[in-house]
């Protein structure tokens, strides 16, 4: 960053005022000291004079050091795997290579930039004393400063060195200052070479060679003079001129470009001739990650994660510079060594070949929420299109079975009881209530004839095998009893305790969700399975630690964020149901040697198959299917039908093992011996679920109390909503209609006001500063497009007014208009 301490004895603002304006008109330097002369004595002395006065009038000013630093080049971030190792540098999506020598660039491309920009560029000394006259008498004329008359040197100083952006006398007479003084220590090569390396381009293009790859995918050196004039036309207005976006305009201004390299006699004729005859050709440079690095998957969510994350900075645009520019340490949670293990292990269980079935695995830490290790797919870094596509996130996959102790951890907390018994016919049929058609019947098959039945209980009796417990039905993965649980408590209590245990993804409201058919990540399923790990203390995942500026200090910092969704008890009864899954249900492959607890998921035609279990130290998540869509995992496709207790289970064991090996062996906590799932009973008495939707908080709780049927809400969440009393019940789980247990728990959502907000200060600034800071707020953008009646000549694109005024206080949600100025008519051809 310039140096910018103020001496101990700041120069006299009038002094200050006479040096900058007698420096301009060659008093000191002998510049142009006739033509200063001529108009100080001529007629249009007077608006130079009083322009100084106005400067003099309007500025109060201390005088910088005379050293000027030159600001860096955008600095890399560096990403950093949890014990320090290098993973990357966060690489911007456009190319941003910083020139180091000027005779890098052609000297028709130099050229180019000069003629339109500044084509006296190497003659003056970092002022154009006839552009300073020309903007003078227009500013005079306008009242205020309304037109600029910026050499290349002035558009650098603003770019990179003073901070102050007004559009005032002050900081014209600041800019002429510190170009003046730039001119002194630096040559005219050198402050061309950092101007071609900082103006921006247009199109997310900064400095010229970035600018050559997006416009026409090549190098600078590579520039056609027809190219080369595009490029610098653009500098001028770079969203308008964008060829890209406005190609028709973007061509009049090359060719005005070329007029002026031809005046200048910077190109001959011929080469005007042919530049005008053939217009430049656009080929849009397409990214691509030439570093293979370990853990790519990762890598990429890290960089959605913080381009995302608006504790960082306010905007998307800040935070993309803080990420590709700032020089940013990114300390992340990824274990290499496990990483290594995970996609070893899917190698290693997964037939190799194209058209073969991938996987996705997630490792997580249950006690803090830190991915350990991520795989989206076999190679991020394969040639193939999907190749760098997460099959760990994005939209999911169905999961199958392992949605069900989800269901289960709902009825235990609706007052269901874990030993209640069902009948567990191989096929069963329902009638969907409301259901029309073939929504009006619900067929499932998958019960327990034909299954391995659970090894006998503890007092050595083998049970009826067409009735069984709901623990019974968990180690077999009877659907058919989880269909019957499902239709007795309705779907609502499973899509609610799957959102408080951290799954993310929409779970449909419907009653085969138990059987686990929304699309679910395994991100999502790690998590809600470290909340049976964590006992019912849900913590949502983390895969950033810290994240350190380049002068050490801290911009972000993980802060541990935990809530409790689920009674201890509860959890440690569906830890010890789900021991007995690996111990002798269907996931019995997955053994390790450990206390360890986990489900099965295969989905219908074996499409997707799914395994997620736990220790009370790590959890892990793993998925194997076509990542092109739901195609059956079965001969002669393959060699075996793929369930969730084969590869998946087999891919879980060897992920776990590693995880596990400096580990201590560390026992789940047994559940309380009242509600230990040790004895078969009868059901508990099943009662309706009351109506509470539409009433006052204060009336639920009452109808509950007076209702005796022993049921309680459990919890209340807050929803913010403009459409309901504050206190109103807006949504309920169970819903009404379903059946719960006596002495069941619901869980509520209640309205409360939108919060205010203070309307933001949008004056001065772009109207994509102005979207993102008025979006941020929760607020609705509105752009009128009008011409600023106070400042005809402002910028294009910049706000001047709004309504409601700075500091009116408005409900989220709410509309704030802006008044933009329009784009400019496109100029006449040259």
């Amino acid at each position: 960053m310039t140096d910018r301490r103020p001496l101990a004895q700041p120069f006299n603002k009038d002094l200050l005022v006479t040096f900058a304006w007698c420096r301009l008109f060659g008093c000191f330097t002998g510049h142009n000291r006739g033509v200063a002369k001529q108009f100080f004595f001529g007629r249009l002395g007077a608006v130079t004079v009083a322009c100084a006065l106005l400067a003099t009038a309007c500025y109060s000013y201390e005088s910088r050091e005379f050293e000027i630093t030159i600001p860096e080049q955008s600095e890399t971030s560096t990403v950093f795997a949890a014990d320090g190792t290098v993973l990357t540098a966060m690489v911007a999506p456009e190319n941003r290579s910083v020139i180091r020598d000027i005779e890098v660039i052609p000297e028709m491309v130099r050229n180019a930039v000069i003629a339109i920009e500044d084509e006296r560029f190497y003659a003056h000394d970092g002022v154009d004393l006839r552009g300073i006259i020309r903007a003078a008498r227009t500013n005079l004329e306008a009242g205020g400063i309304s037109q600029g008359a910026s050499t290349i040197t002035q558009q650098y100083v603003k770019l990179a060195i003073i901070e102050n952006s007004e559009r005032t006398a002050s900081r014209k007479l600041e800019e002429i200052w510190f170009s003046m003084r730039l001119e002194e220590q630096f040559s005219k090569d050198f402050i061309l070479l950092q101007y071609l390396n900082t103006v921006y381009f247009g199109h997310g293009a900064y400095g010229i060679e970035a600018a050559s790859h997006t416009y026409f995918n090549k190098g600078v050196g590579e520039l056609t003079v027809a190219e080369a004039a595009m490029i610098a036309g653009i500098v001028q207005r770079p969203t308008y001129y964008d060829p890209m976006r406005n190609y028709s305009a973007s061509l009049r201004r090359s060719h005005m470009v070329l007029g002026r390299m031809l005046a200048n006699e910077f190109i001959t004729d011929e080469e005007y001739q042919e530049a005008i005859d053939v217009p430049p050709v656009l080929e849009e440079y397409s990214a691509r990650l030439d570093t293979v690095y370990p853990a790519g998957h990762f890598v990429e969510e890290v960089r959605r994660w913080f381009l995302a994350n608006t504790d960082i900075a306010d905007t998307l645009g800040q935070r993309e510079a803080l990420l590709f520019e700032g020089g940013l340490r990114i300390e992340t949670t990824i274990d290499l060594e496990l990483q290594a293990a995970a996609e070893a292990a899917v190698e290693a269980h997964l037939p190799d070949g194209y058209g073969l079935p991938d996987a996705s695995v997630v490792v997580m830490d249950p006690q803090t929420g830190f991915v350990l290790a991520m795989v989206g797919g076999r190679d991020f870094f394969a040639e193939e299109e999907d190749a760098k596509v997460n099959l760990a996130m994005g939209n999911g996959r169905q999961v199958g079975s392992s949605m069900k102790p989800i269901g289960l951890a709902a009825a235990l907390e609706a007052g269901w009881g874990a030993t209640s018994v069902y009948p567990a016919p191989n096929e069963i049929e329902f009638d969907i209530p409301g259901g029309v058609g073939d929504a009006a019947l619900w067929n499932v098959s998958g019960g327990a004839t034909g299954y391995r039945l659970p090894d006998p209980g503890p007092d050595g009796e083998i049970p009826d095998p067409e009735m069984v417990t709901l623990v019974q039905a968990t180690w077999g993965s009877y659907n058919t009893v989880y269909a019957q649980l499902s239709m007795e408590m309705g779907p609502q209590r499973l899509v609610s305790m799957a959102k408080r245990m951290g799954i993310q993804s929409p779970v449909e409201e419907v009653y085969a969700n138990i059987l686990g058919t929304s699309d679910t990540t395994m991100l999502d399923m790690a998590s809600a399975y470290s909340t049976f790990a964590n006992r019912g203390v849900s913590l949502p995942p983390a895969f950033v630690t810290r994240i350190t500026r380049s002068d050490g200090t801290t911009l972000w910092e993980w802060e541990r964020e935990q809530t409790r969704v689920l009674s201890a008890s509860i959890a440690d009864q569906i830890t010890w149901i789900l021991e007995g899954v690996i111990g002798h249900g269907t996931g019995h492959r997955a053994d390790f040697g450990r206390p360890a607890a986990g489900k099965t998921g295969t989905t219908q035609n074996y499409a997707d198959a799914v395994f997620v279990g736990y220790t009370p130290q790590i959890t892990t998540s793993v998925w194997v299917g076509y990542p092109e869509g739901q195609i059956s995992m079965v001969p002669p496709l393959l060699d075996r039908k793929v369930f969730g207790g084969t590869f998946p289970a087999l891919i879980w064991h060897d992920v776990m093992e590693v995880a596990h090996a400096d580990l201590p062996q560390t026992d789940f906590t047994e559940p309380p011996p009242s509600r230990a799932p040790t004895t078969t009973e009868a059901p508990d008495v099943i009662v309706p679920t009351p109506q509470l939707v539409g009433l006052s908080l204060e009336a639920a709780t009452q109808l509950l109390n007076d209702s005796g049927t022993g049921i309680t809400i459990l919890a209340s969440f807050d929803i913010e909503t403009g459409d309901a009393e504050p206190g109103t019940v807006l949504s309920q789980s169970p819903v009404a209609g379903s059946t719960m247990a006596e002495g069941g728990s619901m869980v509520l959502e209640v309205a409360v006001p939108l919060p205010l907000v203070a309307v933001p200060d949008l004056a001065g600034i772009t109207e994509a500063a102005a979207r993102s800071l008025i979006e941020n707020e929760g607020l609705i953008f509105v752009v009128v497009v009008a011409a600023n009646p106070f400042e005809p000549d402002a910028p294009a694109g910049m706000v001047w007014g709004q309504d409601p005024a700075i500091g009116v206080e408005v409900e989220v949600g709410s509309s704030i208009t802006a008044q933009v100025t329009p784009e400019p008519e496109p100029e006449p051809e040259a």
